[in-house]
């Protein structure tokens, strides 16, 4: 009566697949990962419930998502799926990733939803990673008990996050850092989804705005110039909410216009197929510069990619029903 949410196949997406394929197979993906996280809120609901009336030696495992808040997936219609975007973050609760800038965008998108988006439904937002400093992962969880009902899509996952089935599963990935030498980037990029970042260190190096993927619109240096601070932190080490602020609103706007794209099934399509095809370390092309095959690449692998035949199902099992 309360097994474990079954295991999802997936298809894989490779830079060598003509972009017809690639978008079938992502939009296959995107139902399976959303199909599973709908299953796994409903496990949760009913495991929860029977919990609560039971001792301590009877109770049932829960699944990682936190209990924080409203998280509903049940008016989701799958066959509308096409409509709605869903965006991920899967990093480490670290100062450096950003969770801050990104709460404060989010808030702001649903609570704006029908101004910014009349007719359009609600996001689906999927928040999760490990905590290493314990505050960043409270924001994550203070964000929807600020939303209340009108939250219940932004789902925060506690612990351990299955990244593979985050890049597999999204519309698009989002990267908020305050800093960042690389950004992780290129595991969303080399699934084929586009990315929406801050415009800091390594995120500019691959993300060309409106190209593969969006960047929030000015610099540390910019905002800093413009606010009038000669530093972005006080003495205490919090950010100056000045700073902040600027950061979340940049990065809101730049979530916007990614929603935009996705909602102009043209542009979003181009925008995958700039994403996985475009002059990337692992796009190698033969003389005639046809796309031949992938090489190795020995990054993926450590996050647990299968480069000939990806497949994520044991991943969703493995890293979700702990």
């Amino acid at each position: 009566m309360y097994d474990l949410p079954a295991e999802r196949e997936v298809k894989p997406i490779t830079s060598t697949m003509d972009i017809n394929e690639l978008m079938e197979n992502a939009k296959h993906n995107k139902r399976m990962f959303v199909d599973y996280l709908k299953s796994c809120l409903n496990y949760n609901w009913v495991a929860g419930e029977y919990n609560s009336k039971v001792p301590d030696g009877k109770k049932v495992p829960l699944i990682n998502f936190d209990q924080t808040g409203v998280s509903d997936l049940s008016d989701v219609d799958m066959n509308k799926l096409d409509e709605i975007p869903v965006l991920t973050l899967g990093v480490r609760f670290t100062e450096q990733k950003g969770v801050d800038i990104v709460t404060k965008a989010l808030i702001d998108l649903y609570n704006n939803w029908e101004k910014e988006f009349p007719g359009k439904e609600l996001p689906i937002v999927v928040i999760g990673g490990e905590d290493k400093e314990g505050p960043y992962r409270e924001l994550a969880r203070n964000a929807k008990n600020v939303l209340g009902e009108k939250g219940k899509r932004l789902l925060y996952m506690d612990g351990f996050t299955p990244n593979p089935a985050f890049y597999a599963g999204s519309d698009f990935t989002l990267r908020p850092s305050h800093f960042e030498p690389d950004g992780d980037k290129w595991e969303s990029l080399y699934r084929g989804t586009p990315m929406i970042m801050t415009r800091v260190g390594g995120h500019v190096d691959s993300i060309q705005d409106g190209f593969n993927g969006f960047l929030s619109k000015r610099t540390v240096s910019e905002i800093c110039t413009e606010l009038g601070i000669d530093k972005i932190k006080w003495n205490n080490g919090q950010y100056d909410p000045r700073y902040l602020n600027a950061m979340s609103a940049d990065f809101y706007e730049a979530i916007k216009r990614g929603l935009n794209a996705f909602y102009d099934k043209e542009q979003y399509k181009q925008l995958v197929d700039n994403a996985i095809h475009g002059e990337q370390s692992w796009v190698q092309r033969d003389e005639n510069g046809k796309i031949k095959e992938c090489p190795l690449v020995s990054h993926m692998r450590d996050l647990g990619f299968d480069l000939n035949h990806p497949s994520l199902a044991h991943m969703f099992s493995d890293s979700l029903k702990k």
